[in-house]
């Protein structure tokens, strides 16, 4: 059983308590889970895939009008899944959720958020920046490369940063453009020989494999982790919202590069995820953003059911 603590008893201590259950196949034991949404916004979430231990740490959550969520013709379908979760129907609350990968190999980040409160929810587990071995980047996104550096300094000293070598060359390409934030990011641990290209399907450390999902952006990666014979995919942007995209894979998020492409990866990912049993993350769900993925009744139809 999870135990929930207000911020304001932070101070007092983390409570903990403990859950058991069944991600597809997937065995998840849950240690803590501090706050929520409407709690603050910290947020801590632990369990395990195989040998793999993973920890949830929530960096930030704010408004997004829910026009981002498809295009004009799709907002009143849009609407009606919002109104059939008992959700507001103009914004949603866009959560920024960061995994963090504790194996023999290390600790490694799956992005590194807005700059958020993924540090200081570090400290509260007793870690700190100095600690992660590795930042895992799948795409340029402002709210997935904004915690990698400070004004030209690297807010993970020991880390390496991994980034694809696609969506390198579209930021390089791009520095001086709309890619300026990301390039800039990024520039500290490329002048410190911190970064390390990878190629789809690449598997960056033992248990962590890279997952082609273009269309969000030309190098967008998803993310499938695998231990003991369990695994878990990060869908990262491949989806932004369980209660509009996973039933609705052909809607059009307005962030999309290339909206066919990404549409077509969002049907192949949550289909895998269906098929195979396979647990799933989404980087943008509701905290902590791990479920499962069931077929629904229509074709390329498909349900996340939360694990709580």
């Amino acid at each position: 059983m999870a135990n929930n603590i207000s911020r304001r008893n932070l101070i007092k201590g983390l409570g903990a308590g403990v859950a058991a259950g069944i991600f597809g196949g997937t065995a998840v034991t849950s240690f803590a889970q501090i706050g929520g949404p409407s709690e603050g916004i910290f947020g801590i979430y632990r369990f395990s895939v195989g040998d793999l231990q993973i920890t949830i740490l929530k960096d930030a959550i704010f408004p997004l009008d829910t026009s981002i969520m498809g295009t004009e013709d799709q907002a009143e379908a849009i609407q009606a899944e919002l109104a059939a979760a008992n959700l507001p129907t103009d914004q949603i609350l866009n959560t920024v959720n960061i995994m963090m990968i504790q194996s023999d190999d290390g600790v490694f980040l799956v992005d590194s958020g807005i700059g958020g409160a993924l540090v200081p929810s570090m400290g509260l587990i007793g870690m700190s920046p100095a600690d992660v071995t590795g930042v895992i980047g799948t795409h340029f996104h402002p709210d997935h490369v904004g915690g990698l550096s400070t004004d030209g300094t690297i807010n993970f000293p020991n880390a390496t940063y991994y980034l694809s070598q696609t969506e390198y060359d579209v930021v390089q390409a791009n520095a001086d453009g709309f890619a300026e934030g990301a390039a800039a990011a990024i520039a500290p641990y490329a002048d410190g020989d911190q970064l390390s290209l990878y190629n789809a399907e690449d598997e960056l450390v033992p248990g962590i494999q890279a997952v082609a999902a273009m269309g969000h952006t030309p190098g967008h990666h998803a993310i499938l982790l695998s231990s003991g014979g369990n695994q878990l995919m990060h869908l990262i942007d491949s989806a932004i919202s369980p209660f509009v995209h996973v039933p609705n894979p052909s809607f059009n998020i307005q962030f999309d590069a290339d909206p066919v492409m990404a549409s077509e990866t969002r049907v192949s990912l949550l289909s895998r995820a269906a098929d195979e049993s396979i647990a799933v993350m989404g980087y943008h769900f509701p905290f902590p953003g791990v479920g499962t993925i069931s077929a629904g009744l229509g074709d390329d139809e498909f349900r996340f059911t939360p694990y709580n």
